[in-house]
């Protein structure tokens, strides 16, 4: 079955970001879920709305969600996608089987936890009335009835055996009555009796001898709760597998040492079959429509769950009014899209959201939700991050799906985007879209009429929308006849300022544009750098109102502001390096050459105007980035990495971004840099290492040392510690250690640079 996966080692990092913005305005608060900053709705079929919210929690940082609400009225209805067979499939491919069929996908969401090898679903399925499954674990599930209303299922239908059997005399007949203990499930340890249809496949699947009967079927094989299916034995296969299943055939099975094995292999051929489904304790009489869940976190409207663990998050929720909802939580992306939440938090979140039982799907790397946006898009697409990159392929899913054509008429108008964040002044581009009586893509014949009201901004007849200065939550309108849409803008002033330097060293006369993200919470606001204020101390030199900066005609120290209403942010800048006076920490100091001499060459820079910090910690970020202010390369030209630790209002994102291209870090097996962990000794090795090698300095002093301490050397490390010392630009400390795993300080960063630089 499924194997939890090991848990992300924990990052050390801070989210002081994220938490400084739990004091601003213009937030609403949404329980379990946290503070949330950004709440796109959009109506994409008849009582059908979907929502993406985004936010921070104030134990875990980054969250977003996406769910889509069909209403008691809703014109769709739920549709259980099994495939046909056992077997997994992708999101994708299972909206365009759907399509294929003659079904309109609107959304929907990843199903049941499944057995990774095989597929199959943990619980019970039903579909159009069918039993398919009884699933290998069957507990809860949520089941439909024929007119779309939710209800939740307790186990799976009883399956019962009547058949005849030759007496052990070899002569007589007898009666055999019993349980099936599984349909359509591989064996297991349980050594139960099995039932295979053509919906398992061509074929039973099974791996190990055993005994397989194979019953044609008089008449519809369908096992649907109180029903019949009669048919006659036609062989009783010994030390079988993997039998084939014919049309209008079934296939009991059972393993060699199995208790059922003595029956089963006595059935008589000719004779009469009969199974009957019933509903048991199952509840499921009514469904025409039943996924297997995989918890059960909230019923009657309590909570019964106290799981913890951050995950991304499948969920199908019953609202009281009886509306629901298919809920998605993006997770395992902490620094970037989303932490994930708990599952008490999940419960917590989908009572505020009006449900009243909850189920828990299948999570993790399987969470993915698909969404048809109404006169955009022709099919359902994935909205939603998926934690593993690419659409882990699953046993089932939960759709809401219409057939037929919509008319072709504009019924319906839409603006994309549907909600934007936005500070005073900034300017959005919003398009509007028709759709018809399906909410179908249909192309506008004339540009619609876009209006806004005053003390929210101006739009043009292009929908080019301006910001005024008044923050709020404003609707912008489009209009084609007595058709109208509508989309959001909230415009805000309380944002953090996150200039793309936070350090600046540069030479004498040198120019800079530096730019400038808004940030709302959690939300990347629209802005544009002349919105903010800029100053600069003259004795560094000017900046204009668009942040290019043009540095002075002497060595300096001082600082650029940017400000935006109350808000400010301050950038140390250095012109030239440091002069001999700057660092006053330096002065005496084993390392004061090295240091002044790079600082004067604006490859180092201070903690401040006046101090270096020599015997500072380093981190790895830090020393990546001596190594590509000592290239001569414009690192910010180079291509995004994929560390999922390194956002892009960060510092070091372009050296981090230069160092990964150039082949020098590759991060974790998890996907992470780690950019604020101190550098040990042995890491700058294979950092200095690598980086010689990407730019071809071959350099070899003939040294050799056998250091007391290699055998605390990491295996992966040693050649690297080896080629860095024969090259002179790293040396042992006293007493003959090399000390791989000892943490290293500014000052030996700046002098193994120097050393880099100077060694011939």
């Amino acid at each position: 079955m499924r194997k939890s996966k090991k848990r992300h080692e924990k990052i050390v990092a801070t989210l002081t970001l994220l938490l400084a913005f739990m004091m601003f305005s213009g937030f609403t608060m949404q329980d379990g879920f946290g503070y949330v900053y950004y709440d796109s709705k959009v109506d994409i079929h008849k009582d059908v709305q979907y929502n993406n919210v985004i936010g921070s929690n104030p134990a875990h940082g980054i969250e977003q969600a996406y769910f889509v609400t069909a209403g008691p009225n809703a014109a769709v209805k739920p549709y259980v996608f099994n495939g046909n067979r056992i077997g997994k499939t992708s999101m994708k491919d299972m909206v365009a089987s759907l399509n294929s069929w003659g079904y309109k996908v609107i959304a929907g969401v990843n199903g049941d936890l499944y057995d990774t090898g095989s597929g199959t679903p943990k619980g019970v399925m039903i579909h159009e009335g069918k039993l398919l499954t009884t699933g290998y674990a069957p507990e809860k599930s949520i089941a439909f009835d024929q007119n779309g209303k939710a209800f939740t299922g307790h186990g799976a239908p009883t399956l019962s055996l009547t058949a005849q059997l030759l007496g052990t005399d070899g002569v007589t007949q007898e009666n055999w009555e019993t349980p099936i203990g599984f349909l359509n499930v591989p064996h297991g340890g349980g050594k139960s009796l099995h039932l295979y249809t053509s919906w398992q496949g061509s074929s039973t699947g099974v791996k190990e001898d055993s005994c397989e009967v194979i019953v044609d079927i008089a008449g519809i094989s369908d096992l649907k709760i109180g029903n019949n299916v009669t048919g006659k034995v036609s062989s009783v296969l010994l030390n079988a597998k993997n039998t084939a299943i014919g049309a209008n055939q079934v296939v009991l099975s059972c393993a060699s040492d199995s208790p059922f094995h003595p029956y089963l292999s006595r059935m008589v051929v000719g004779s009469d079959v009969n199974i009957s489904v019933s509903e048991g304790t199952s509840g499921l009489a009514a469904a025409t429509e039943a996924i297997g869940a995989y918890h059960l976190l909230v019923e009657n409207g309590n909570i019964i769950t106290t799981g913890t663990n951050l995950n991304p998050r499948t969920c199908v929720g019953i609202k009281v009014d009886g509306s629901i909802i298919l809920y998605v939580l993006d997770g395992r992306q902490k620094w970037t899209v989303s932490a994930g939440l708990g599952l008490t938090e999940v419960a917590k979140h989908m009572i505020s959201l009006g449900c009243k039982t909850v189920f828990n799907m299948d999570g993790g790397g399987s969470s993915n939700i698909a969404v048809r946006r109404a006169g955009l898009d022709t099919l359902a697409g994935v909205v939603n991050s998926v934690s593993d990159k690419a659409q882990r392929k699953t046993a089932n899913g939960l759709f809401f799906v219409y057939q037929g054509n919509g008319n072709k008429n504009i019924e319906h108008l839409h603006i994309y985007p549907a909600m934007t964040v936005m500070m005073p002044g900034s300017s959005v581009q919003l398009k509007a879209y028709g759709s018809d009586s399906e909410y179908e893509s249909v192309m506008l014949s004339s540009l619609p009429a876009f209006s806004v009201s005053t003390e929210a901004g101006t739009i043009d007849s292009q929908g080019n929308f301006t910001a005024g200065n008044k923050e709020g939550t404003y609707d912008v309108l489009a209009s084609a006849g007595n058709i109208v849409g509508k989309a959001a803008v909230q415009i805000v002033k309380d944002i953090m300022i996150i200039p793309s330097e936070k350090n600046l060293n540069v030479s004498i006369g040198a120019t800079k544009d530096i730019n400038v993200v808004a940030k709302f919470g959690t939300v990347t606001a629209i802005s544009t750098d002349n919105l903010f204020k800029w100053e600069c101390d003259p004795a560094v030199g000017t900046i204009d109102n668009n942040g290019i900066f043009k540095a002075g005609n002497r060595n300096a120290s001082g600082n650029i502001t940017v400000s935006y209403d109350t808000k400010k942010t301050v950038i140390p800048v250095t012109v030239g390096g440091a002069t001999d006076t700057t660092f006053t920490d330096v002065i005496g100091h084993w390392a004061e050459y090295y240091i002044k001499d790079l600082a004067a060459k604006g490859v180092v820079n201070g903690i401040s105007a006046n101090a270096f910090a020599p015997d500072m910690k380093l981190t790895r970020s830090q020393f990546l980035a001596l190594l590509a202010k000592s290239s001569g390369e414009a690192v910010a030209q180079t291509p995004k990495s994929n560390f999922k630790d390194v956002p892009a209002y960060e510092w070091y994102y372009n050296y981090v971004n230069w160092g990964s291209n150039a082949g020098i870090v590759k991060g974790t097996d998890k996907g992470f840099f780690l950019p604020d962990a101190v550098i040990t000794r042995e890491q700058m090795a294979v950092m200095l290492d690598k980086y010689m090698s990407y730019k071809v300095i071959n350099i070899s002093k003939g040294i050799n040392i056998a250091f007391k301490d290699s055998n605390m050397i990491s295996d992966w490390a040693k050649a690297s510690v080896l080629k860095a010392v024969d090259a002179a630009v790293i040396a042992g400390k006293d007493g003959g250690r090399f000390d791989p795993l000892g943490s290293a300080t500014r000052a030996e960063a700046a002098t193994v640079i120097w050393k880099l630089n100077n060694t011939k």
